[in-house]
C-alpha cells in the first residue's frame, strides 16, 4: 500500500518497522522566532534590534492495526516504534529526518516527546511522537549546490544560494603549490575570513564547515584524514561564519601560493 506520508529518520521508514503501522499525518510547524526591539522615544512603532529563529517542530501521527483485544501485540508494536524514534534522542546526536512529500530536503532534529500508550485498548487511538529542530531549525537540502575555483593564488566567481532563509557556507581551500601557506583570505557574500600563521603544507585543505546542528569548525585536513583545529588561527576582523542569503552570491579567495577552493551551501526552506 502507497501512504501518503512517509517519514525516515537515518534513512529508515517508520511504515517499514512494521506492515501494521500506517503514518496518518506528519505536521511540521512554522519555526519559533525571537525578535528584538527598542521603542522610538516619542513616535509611534519600535526598531527591530536583532531576530533568530529558535526552534522547529515536527510531528508525526500513526495508528496500529492490530485488534484492540490484542492488547500485548500493540504494546509490543508501539516499543517498537519509540525505538525506532530514539534513532533521534540527544545520546545518540539525533538524526536527520525526511518525508516523501519534500523532495530532496530534510531536518536535523531530536525526539522531544516519544508516543505515549494511554489506554491501548482504544482502537481509534491515534498515536504521536514529536520531533524538534534546535540548532538549524530548518528544513534543508540534503545536497549542497557547490562552486569550485580554478588553480590560483586568487579567485573569484558566482554561485546560486537556494532556499528563503539565511544559511552558512561551507569552503574547502586546497594548497595546491607544494609550499607552505601561512596567510589567506576567503570571502562568500558580504561575509570574510581571514586567517594568519597557519602553517597549510602543500595537499593540506583548510576546511570550514559545520556540523549537523550548524556549530562552526575549522581545521586543516591532511591526506589520510587527519585533522587539527585551527581556530585560533581566524584574524579579529573576521566573520563569526560565513552567512549567504539566496540568490546569485559572489565567492572569492586569496592566497600566499595556488590553491583551489570549492565552495558548498545546503539551501534553508522557512
Amino acid at each position: 500500500m502507497q501512504l501518503r506520508h512517509r517519514v525516515a529518520l537515518a534513512g529508515v521508514q517508520l511504515d517499514e518497522v512494521d506492515s501494521r503501522i500506517i503514518v496518518q499525518g506528519v505536521r511540521s510547524a512554522g519555526g519559533k522566532t525571537s525578535v528584538d526591539a527598542v521603542s522610538l522615544y516619542g513616535r509611534d512603532g519600535q526598531r527591530v534590534t536583532g531576530s533568530q529563529r529558535d526552534t522547529m517542530d515536527i510531528e508525526v501521527s500513526f495508528g496500529l492495526l492490530i485488534r484492540n483485544n490484542d492488547m500485548q501485540a500493540r504494546a509490543e508494536l508501539l516499543e517498537a516504534v519509540n525505538a525506532w524514534a530514539s534513532q533521534a534522542l540527544r545520546e545518540n546526536g539525533g538524526a536527520w529526518l525526511t518525508v516523501n512529500y519534500k523532495e530532496a530536503r530534510q531536518a536535523h532534529v531530536y525526539l522531544e516527546a516519544p508516543a505515549e500508550e494511554g489506554d491501548l485498548h482504544d482502537w481509534a487511538e491515534n498515536f504521536r511522537i514529536l520531533f524538534r529542530a534546535y540548532g538549524v531549525p530548518y528544513w534543508q537540502e540534503s545536497s549542497p549546490t557547490t562552486y569550485t575555483s580554478a588553480v590560483s593564488g586568487s579567485a573569484s566567481g558566482m554561485m546560486t544560494v537556494n532556499g528563503s532563509a539565511r544559511t552558512v557556507a561551507n569552503i574547502w581551500l586546497e594548497n595546491q603549490s607544494g609550499d607552505l601557506i601561512n596567510s589567506c583570505r576567503v570571502t562568500v557574500g558580504q561575509y570574510t575570513m581571514q586567517f594568519t600563521g597557519l602553517g597549510l603544507a602543500g595537499g593540506e585543505a583548510l576546511v570550514i564547515d559545520h556540523t549537523a546542528e550548524g556549530r562552526l569548525q575549522i581545521w586543516i585536513w591532511h591526506t589520510g584524514g587527519v585533522r587539527r583545529s585551527v581556530m585560533n588561527r581566524r584574524t579579529p576582523e573576521s566573520a563569526d561564519d560565513l552567512y549567504v542569503m539566496p540568490g546569485d552570491r559572489a565567492v572569492n579567495f586569496s592566497a600566499q601560493r595556488a590553491c583551489t577552493m570549492t565552495v558548498s551551501v545546503y539551501g534553508r526552506f522557512l
